[in-house]
């Protein structure tokens, strides 16, 4: 909220940097990946999150396995890699 009131005290401020301005919270986003990456890298917890999707899948396609899992830590990875830059 701090940032919103800050912003908006500003002036002659153009569309592309009030719209970066309102999304560069990077901090927040690296810290959300990060924690997501660590969520994902516990066996147990993935085993526990894979059995539980695909006890309600509604059909074989939809099912996931462990590569699944592996993809989507490498796109948190890549994510965290941006909002670090952005930092």
């Amino acid at each position: 909220m701090e940032d919103i009131r800050n912003l908006r005290q500003l002036e002659d401020v153009s569309n592309d940097e009030y719209i970066y301005q309102r999304h560069a919270n990077f901090e927040m986003y690296s810290k959300l990946m990060s924690d997501l990456g660590d969520i994902l890298k516990d066996k147990d917890d993935v085993s526990e999150l894979i059995e539980s999707w695909n006890f309600t899948a509604e059909s074989e396609a939809d099912k996931i396995g462990v590569e699944d899992i592996n993809k989507l830590i490498d796109q948190i990875q890549d994510a965290k890699i941006i909002a670090d830059s952005g930092k």
